[in-house]
């Protein structure tokens, strides 16, 4: 990784940005599409390698080459949807997939189900009820629906309060009314509907469109970015430099024109120069973690408007083409990723960047765990003080203590191994064993209720060591897929429970 050299229009601290070099199989990552997290924390990009699964380390490829698909854009992926189950849906040019992380599989829907075509695929959301919309080139807009297995197509038919047709969709996006926005983009001689509002329950839709007679209509019609931020308010972003905000509250669409009058106003960083023979565009709309917001132009890099502080930073990334910066992620740690194409590649904020801080209700600590089930909760084990939960939003800590006149606290103040089972059970290796089995011999593992924050003792003895009672160290803890643990306890073996977890 190598450190990129950023432009500031403010005294504002500004964050680093490192150069994130991927290679698989002597093949480079250079462009860098869409990104996206999954529920296991591994970051999933569209590249010119295809379709890249990224541990933050290193990365792997998976095909979702298609016999029937004869495009020599047959990989090209548009976007990603993690749903609520944890699948990650891949809308490509070729078709519909699904990667499911039980199996580790992916899964290709028919280019064709029951007359309705499933390719040149734009973009995925799932709705409230928790079926899936998807925007397509060429057919529309299609729904669906889980509980039946079927798909159909939405919009379509002229009997319908207004009609897609062959309208290209660039990007859809629910929010929280359950309203679905539709972008749209020209398609052949159809110029596009621009952007729509579509709600769901009632099939009602709202048209927005550019009138040259009202500054504040659409900058242009064909729309390259959608996001609501944590207000509800609806980003839209364009060509022409094109960035608008839709206030719910007050129903009203607001063009967003960069004020030098007033530095701060959030607006996209204006561009009027062509960028290789295009208008530029708005193609980067994200809120962080702590509020702020990150708004990207091509051409002139992205703006930073920090809401605490009311600074703002525009980060040239001062590339050999033209800056070509498509898609931002943000993982659970809050780094932000930006991919470009045209040899842009991937950039990583650096948190580490900054000084650490120690915390110093914390000692002989071993290691801490983040688990998806609670995000933003830090559970940490430690030698000799027992376990602690760290509220990451609150800067709350609660720590668990070994009450030798309580049953139900934690049976040793020496945890070596921690694993989260679901929402509710907190699993917890314990003992101060060496790696050579000795010590106190009261080692073991914990089930803890994490509501009712108590502990469920379960020794692990053999009969064949000549150790009567001696309860081993659990130094590692790990659940296969039929659900059963399985202990690693050091020279005490390895022991499995049973099923429901309730014997060892």
């Amino acid at each position: 990784m190598t450190f990129i050299p950023l432009v500031s229009i403010s005294q504002q601290k500004e964050a680093q940005f490192l150069k994130v070099n991927i290679e698989i199989e002597g093949e480079e990552v250079f462009d860098v599409n869409i990104i996206t997290q999954d529920h296991q924390g591994y970051l999933w990009m569209a590249t010119n390698l295809g379709l890249v699964k990224y541990n933050g380390i290193e990365g792997e490829i998976y095909s979702i080459k298609r016999d029937d698909f004869s495009f020599s854009t047959n990989e090209f992926i548009h976007a990603f949807y993690v749903d609520h189950l944890g699948d990650v849906w891949i809308a490509s040019n070729s078709g519909l997939n699904k990667y499911n992380p039980d199996c580790d599989c992916i899964y290709q829907y028919p280019t064709f189900i029951n007359d309705v075509k499933l390719t040149m695929i734009r973009s995925i959301v799932e709705d409230n009820n928790n079926n899936i919309w998807i925007g397509t080139q060429n057919d529309g807009l299609l729904y669906y629906n889980r509980e039946s297995d079927r798909f159909t197509s939405v919009l379509s038919k002229t009997s319908d309060s207004f009609p897609l047709g062959n309208n290209s969709i660039s990007h859809i996006l629910l929010d929280r009314s359950n309203n679905l926005w539709i972008g749209t983009y020209p398609n052949g001689t159809n110029e596009g509907s621009g952007l729509l509002r579509f709600n769901i329950n009632t099939g009602s839709i709202k048209q927005f469109l550019h009138n040259p007679n009202n500054s504040n209509s659409l900058t242009d019609n064909r729309i390259t970015a959608l996001f609501e931020d944590k207000q509800g308010q609806i980003f839209i972003g364009t060509y022409k430099s094109g960035f608008h905000i839709y206030d719910p509250r007050t129903n009203s669409l607001i063009r967003i024109n960069n004020d030098t009058t007033n530095s701060f106003q959030i607006h996209a960083a204006y561009n009027s120069n062509k960028v290789n023979g295009n208008d530029p565009y708005v193609g980067i709309i994200h809120q962080d973690q702590k509020g702020n917001y990150w708004i990207g132009t091509s051409g002139k890099g992205i703006n930073h408007f920090n809401i605490k502080e009311k600074t703002v930073i525009n980060y040239d990334f001062d590339l050999v083409n033209p800056e070509i910066l498509v898609s931002v992620g943000e993982d659970r740690q809050g780094n932000i990723w930006f991919g470009g194409t045209m040899g842009s590649g991937l950039f990583k904020s650096d948190l580490f960047a900054k000084k650490f801080q120690l915390n110093s209700n914390f000692t002989n600590v071993e290691a801490a765990y983040e688990y998806s089930f609670n995000p933003g909760i830090l559970w940490v084990k430690t030698q000799e003080t027992g376990l602690s939960k760290w509220d990451l939003s609150t800067n709350t800590i609660t720590n668990y203590l070994h009450d030798e006149n309580d049953n139900n606290s934690i049976p040793h103040n020496w945890v070596r191994s921690i694993y989260q089972e679901n929402e509710k059970h907190l699993w917890v290796g314990i003992g101060n064993g060496g790696p050579y089995g000795g010590f106190d011999g009261f080692g073991g593992i914990a089930r803890m209720d994490i509501e009712d924050e108590t502990f469920t003792y379960f020794k692990l003895t053999r009969n064949d060591d000549g150790r009567e009672g001696f309860s081993y160290t659990v130094y590692s803890i790990e659940e296969d897929k039929e659900g059963y643990l399985w202990l690693g306890a050091g020279p005490g073996g390895i022991f499995r429970s049973d099923k429901e977890k309730k014997n060892v």
